[in-house]
């Protein structure tokens, strides 16, 4: 256990450092390559410590190495900037607020909401038990709702992606509302 901890972890560190050398590089072979290695190393934490805590340290540890790279490309000394302040200006645009607002509500408790019926359809074909299923779930939820924030925020069909995701959302009522769930 402690070897296989230990072998995780490095191949965590490995990950890391190939993420952020992508990253920094802007290498596409460096980042595609952290990230497979990335996704070797949670199967490692699954090897050394189990479904629950392997999978729940594998999923945080990349989380928490992102913090090392903050720290790593932080430049210590401030640079101080004469202030220019622009013209003060009052404009209401009714449009831009109801668009932006439409965005929050979407993105918010729209996707909350699919994103919730997507993953309960896709954790109950899982052939865990049910306490396993929902940890499943948790942990995986907020990976789904954070691609498909992404994907809208840097759509440029802002409906097809939500006519893509109501449908996703829509098989999944579907899908459960059947009883495929046991």
């Amino acid at each position: 256990m402690i070897f296989g901890s230990f072998l995780a972890l490095i191949v965590s560190t490995v990950a890391a450092c190939g993420v952020y050398l992508g990253w920094r590089h802007r290498s596409l072979l460096y980042a595609v390559l952290g990230w497979l290695v990335m996704a070797a190393s949670i199967y490692a934490w699954y090897f050394a410590l189990g479904l629950e805590y392997g999978l729940t340290i594998g999923l945080c540890l990349p989380a928490l190495t992102v913090w090392v790279a903050i720290v790593a490309e932080a430049n210590p000394q401030r640079e101080v900037r004469a202030r220019v302040k622009p013209p003060h200006q009052w404009r209401v645009a009714p449009r831009q607020i109801a668009r932006h607002t439409g965005h929050i509500l979407y993105v918010l408790p729209g996707q909350m909401f699919i994103c919730a019926l997507i993953m309960i359809a896709l954790v109950y074909q899982l052939p865990v038990s049910e306490p396993k299923q929902m940890a499943t779930g948790v942990l995986l939820m907020p990976v789904l709702w954070g691609l498909l924030a992404y994907w809208y925020a840097l759509s440029a069909r802002k409906w097809l992606h939500i006519v893509l995701s109501v449908g996703a959302a829509a098989l999944a009522g579907v899908w459960l509302l059947g009883g495929a769930h046991g």
